[in-house]
């Protein structure tokens, strides 16, 4: 199996969330489409702020801005940048460079994240294209999931929806893939 085989395998099918305890990952990967030039790279910083916008704007909507959320993100809107950094060094980066697909580097003194030649030979614009498209929809799909209509205020039974929904569901998750 080539790196693009195994990175498709990885993101899994629209479908499925298995792999994803937390959006960090898919978060992670849509932005780094989104900024990563013709080189394959993404400026650290430019990755971070806009992954903090991202779940600073699901907070501004009133929503929980993930399940479990660590602490830097559940208050997001106070962290810094480098806590944010630090976040996403941890996890997703740990985690997605693990599997070979992206890694880090210092730049003439700045940091970056660069995509595995390999895989940048694969990323076409088609391709790039489509892999942005699929991630949204698996990023959609995980947090339609947590969100429900649920507001972070306000909202004294969010716990009481969650574990209904696990109960209706519960059956289906166990028998199906």
């Amino acid at each position: 199996m080539n790196l693009k085989e195994e990175f498709l395998k990885y993101i899994g099918d629209e479908y499925s969330l298995v792999g994803y305890a937390r959006s960090y990952k898919l978060v992670f990967l849509k932005l780094f489409l989104q900024f990563m030039d013709s080189e394959g790279k993404v400026k650290e910083i430019d990755l971070a702020r806009e992954f903090k916008r991202f779940y600073e704007k699901r907070k501004e909507q009133r929503l929980l801005p993930d399940i479990n959320a660590d602490p830097r993100i559940q208050n997001v809107d106070t962290s810094t940048i480098s806590q944010i950094i630090s976040v996403i060094r941890d996890n997703p980066f740990r985690v997605i460079s693990d599997r070979g697909f992206v890694y880090h580097k210092n730049i003439n003194g700045e940091e970056y994240y660069l995509i595995n030649n390999e895989l940048l030979r694969e990323f076409t614009e088609d391709f790039k294209k489509k892999m942005t498209n699929l991630i949204e929809k698996k990023i959609n799909l995980y947090f339609s999931r947590i969100d429900k209509g649920e507001k972070i205020a306000g909202s004294n039974n969010s716990l009481k929806t969650l574990l209904i929904d696990l109960m209706n569901n519960y059956v289906k998750a166990r028998t199906s893939e």
